[in-house]
């Protein structure tokens, strides 16, 4: 009966370790990807539309140009951003508002940035001169029109500076 007893609380010892095992080293459900509701148009020269929605935190792109769609994982990247498929044969990398889409190899498509933020138009001196003050929330906030954003007093900006620097130009 103690032989019995033995082999008995053996087998259970086992058959514990067993799931413990199976259960702790099951590998995690990956979190289902979220894409945020904006996207961005990238526009090639023959009208082509390359349009990119992004996850929160950008380590994730979701492509779509000619039909297809495609979900690409941020890559290490020297210059830009650059994303590829979980088998490398679909990549696309951002650079300067410049968007190239590559599928096993080949150039699909170049593409600009629709909307234009940075444009190559000429700064006139009317643009600089109109830099007002706005209050809010008790912040003060400088339009800097030739930097093309706002600025916002702190240790360490000093927003005067950057509107009298802007006013030289």
């Amino acid at each position: 009966m103690n032989k019995i007893a033995i082999v008995v609380g053996i087998v259970l010892v086992l058959v514990s370790a067993g799931f413990f095992y199976v259960f702790v080293t099951l590998p995690d459900e990956p979190e289902p990807v979220v894409y945020v509701d904006e996207s961005f148009t990238f526009v090639s020269p023959e009208d082509e539309e390359l349009v990119v929605s992004y996850d929160q935190s950008a380590d994730f792109v979701r492509v779509s140009f000619a039909d297809n769609e495609y979900e690409l994982e941020r890559m290490v990247s020297g210059s830009g951003t650059r994303y590829e498929s979980s088998n490398g044969l679909v990549v696309f990398t951002e650079h300067q508002e410049e968007a190239r889409l590559e599928v096993d190899g080949e150039l699909v498509v170049t593409a600009q940035l629709s909307d234009g933020r940075l444009d190559d138009s000429v700064i006139e001196a009317e643009d600089i001169a109109d830099l007002g003050a706005v209050e809010r929330n008790d912040i003060e906030v400088v339009d800097v029109p030739v930097l093309g954003q706002q600025c916002v007093d702190s240790e360490t900006v000093d927003c005067a500076a950057l509107e009298a620097a802007a006013s030289v130009i």
